[in-house]
């Protein structure tokens, strides 16, 4: 450090705010003081602090971290226990209306006129074996989600010829989509269409996104499928021209629980498995699912498989 003239340093001991005076009690003896004059006060104190204030500055964005994420926590919590509730909700309703059919074919059965009549009996007796069917289905739905999940299942594996699969999925759903004045169009145009894959799960996906395309039309529904193929793979896309969805939704579209809120429509029904489900044989088949939607425009969903 290079030394100050002996003026500047006394100009500087000067000015210092750090002296106090020396025999304050001392009335006789002349004036003294202890001066302290630190040239680098600056840049020691900052160099001695340095340490201390990156691990202060550390600590606090770990606590900003921790609150954020306990936050973002809490979110989700309260967000997939609406979810429950709104699943719960659903199931309700779903296993209501089958088992108030039962209880009403069951009681008309024990009439005397309808037991005279066997074409009453048997008609009874086929929709109680219909609606259990439809109750059985939607139990099996539950469970199965939940084993998909843990990872507990196993695909059998064979060559599935993927446009056979589609022409049937689109031959069971067209009496309902003629019903309603719709059409299906296929155009699978892919030269490459068969894979290895579970030809049940594969069918079940396929089955579950036509089901989806024909409930969110409200109008008159017009669904179009098509194949292609992108280098090794096999790409299926689903189009609709429904209500579509929104920003909001299309985030957590592929959530369990998670339904699309349907506006003005009420007959929507379902548990809000299907797209999750979707999503796990996709991905369980080393395939990609996504899906491109416009409120009021119509929803494309398109499944990307290897073959």
């Amino acid at each position: 450090m290079k030394l100050a003239s002996d003026s500047v340093l006394q100009i500087n001991f000067t000015k210092t705010p750090f002296k106090i005076r020396l025999f304050p009690n001392d009335v006789i003896s002349q004036k003294y003081e202890l001066a302290l004059f630190l040239p680098e006060k600056s840049s020691f104190v900052a160099k001695e602090m340095t340490m201390l204030l990156s691990m202060s500055f550390l600590f606090i964005s770990i606590l900003i971290a921790c609150f954020i994420y306990f936050i973002r926590i809490v979110i989700l919590q309260k967000r997939f226990s609406l979810s429950i509730v709104d699943f719960i909700n659903n199931m309700t309703h779903e296993f209501k209306t089958p088992i108030s059919t039962i209880a009403l074919a069951s009681e008309a059965i024990a009439k005397p006129d309808i037991l005279k009549s066997k074409a009453k009996l048997l008609q009874y007796n086929s929709l109680i074996a219909d609606e259990n069917s439809r109750m059985k289905h939607q139990v099996d739905k539950i469970l199965q989600m939940a084993v998909l999940e843990e990872g507990e299942f196993e695909l059998s594996l064979s060559d599935v010829d993927l446009h056979s699969i589609i022409q049937q999925a689109v031959k069971n759903i067209s009496l309902q989509v003629e019903q309603r004045n719709g059409k299906v169009i296929a155009k699978l145009e892919a030269s490459s269409f068969v894979m290895k894959g579970d030809a049940v799960h594969i069918a079940n996906i396929v089955h579950n996104i036509l089901d989806n395309a024909l409930k969110y039309s409200p109008s008159i529904p017009e669904i179009t499928i098509e194949t292609k193929n992108i280098e090794s793979r096999i790409s299926i896309q689903i189009t609709d021209t429904g209500i579509g969805i929104g920003k909001e939704d299309l985030s957590r579209i592929f959530e369990k629980y998670f339904r699309v809120s349907t506006g003005n429509l009420h007959n929507v029904k379902g548990f809000g498995l299907g797209l999750s489900y979707v999503k796990l044989i996709v991905e369980a088949h080393k395939g990609t699912v996504a899906i491109d939607s416009k409120l009021g425009s119509g929803t494309t969903v398109e499944i990307i498989f290897p073959v």
